[in-house]
């Protein structure tokens, strides 16, 4: 909205934040809204299993003898709805539901597991398995094939018993990966701790999201060893919903995934900004921590020249993992890099990406933070609401405001 030369915008963040900003028009850029959330999502999952694209219908996928696989993402938007109308199909197709487990990676949310049994309890009547993977596990599970590069893959032994393996997770734009979605929950997650710390040293931000990578290579060969053949995927919405929702054949529903990640998630400018607003909101489990923020951080680092500003508009109050504290003890924030890469903590990839980005800009961040941590971190707290307001007053340049930054892939000159 326009007025007085200025233009106003309404950004939401955290799980509760809701600020107007007024920002003189003539140094707003670029601007970026995240996808709405899709109506009525039961219906879309239902139709979307009902003519997946390029296979036959889901329900005709199974027999009632079939020991079945549910590998869940737990990071996707609404994935208790999702799991429960799968779930749904198949009770009524006759499989029984102490032949159905739901698996989720190592490392998942213990609460989220519990909402998630007790969500599929109420709504389907019965009760379904829902577990984590144990990568304490010799070799991180069983053993089910050489790659061709000659690593032999370990998974969790659900998987390799299971009749019918059925993904469900989202695409998006992932830092190891390039793209997330279809087989990715599956490797390292499945496997062995070693594998999973060994998986974050791969992490390489120059890379484009295309661009190859040998684990996304992997992780493709991994599918294409147990014979997946349909799988369900969301794409997101603000707020920490589902804005699509696809289904069917693995390489169409990436194909198509991609181009909805390219229309609906992606901003492309001519050149670099001198500020860059990024807010972060819920992610797919409701709430948001250092990984979401940092990744907003990665966002804004892309867009945003040297030495210029990223403001970040958040409601952080998760405590910092051994890799943010390495940056919190450091001298300079590159001098955390190589301790980064050494110990290889459990957070070392949003560790990385935020310094990097202190490396190249000013970081403002609005939190639910000690100031003094925030300094310690390098970064220039924003005491609340007010304090943020302020800081806009002053010039700001070439300036940027993008919504839901933690999903965004940001890029310049991208068609150079």
């Amino acid at each position: 909205m326009k007025k007085n030369g200025k233009m106003t915008f309404e950004l939401q963040y955290g799980t509760t934040g809701n600020i107007r900003l007024e920002i003189p028009e003539e140094n707003v850029i670029s601007t970026f809204r995240a996808p709405p959330r899709c109506d009525d999502l039961k219906s879309r999952v239902r139709e979307a299993l009902e003519e997946p694209l390029d296979f036959p219908p889901f329900s005709r996928c199974m027999i009632p003898d079939d020991r079945m696989v549910i590998v869940l993402d737990p990071e996707t938007p609404e994935a208790a709805t999702l799991v429960e109308t799968v779930c749904e199909i198949a009770l009524h197709k006759g499989v029984k539901p102490e032949q159905i487990t739901v698996l989720l990676p190592a490392h998942s949310s213990s609460l989220l597991i519990e909402q998630l049994q007790k969500h599929l309890q109420e709504q389907c009547g019965a009760e379904i398995k829902v577990v984590e993977h144990d990568a304490s596990l010799p070799n991180g599970g069983s053993y089910l094939a050489s790659s061709s590069t000659s690593d032999r893959i370990y998974l969790d032994p659900a998987i390799i018993e299971a009749d019918f393996i059925f993904p469900i997770g989202q695409i998006a734009f992932a830092p190891l990966l390039g793209y997330k979605g279809n087989f990715s929950t599956l490797y390292p997650g499945m496997s062995s701790e070693e594998d999973i710390k060994k998986s974050h040293g791969q992490a390489n931000v120059e890379l484009e999201p295309e661009d190859e990578r040998q684990l996304h290579q992997l992780v493709e060969e991994i599918g294409w060893l147990l014979g997946i053949q349909i799988t369900l995927q969301v794409i997101a919405s603000e707020q920490g919903g589902v804005s699509h929702v696809l289904a069917g054949a693995p390489e169409s529903v990436m194909r198509r995934g991609k181009e909805h990640l390219e229309q609906n998630w992606t901003v492309q400018i001519p050149d670099r900004l001198e500020t860059v607003v990024v807010s972060v909101d819920t992610s797919g489990t409701g709430q948001h921590g250092w990984r979401e923020v940092c990744a907003a951080i990665e966002t804004g680092r892309k867009l945003v020249e040297h030495e210029g500003r990223i403001i970040v508009l958040s409601q952080l109050q998760e405590p910092a993992g051994n890799g943010i504290n390495q940056i919190a003890r450091s001298e300079f924030p590159t001098d955390a890099m190589r301790s980064l890469r050494e110990t290889m903590p459990e957070d070392v990839i949003p560790a990385s990406q935020l310094a990097r980005a202190l490396d190249w800009a000013r970081i403002y961040l609005l939190s639910s933070l000690e100031g003094d941590y925030l300094e310690d971190l390098f970064m220039i707290p924003i005491t609340d609401e007010a304090d943020l307001t302020r800081l806009l007053q002053n010039e700001l340049g070439s300036t940027g405001i993008i919504g839901s930054a933690q999903n965004v892939h940001g890029a310049v000159n991208l068609n150079d």
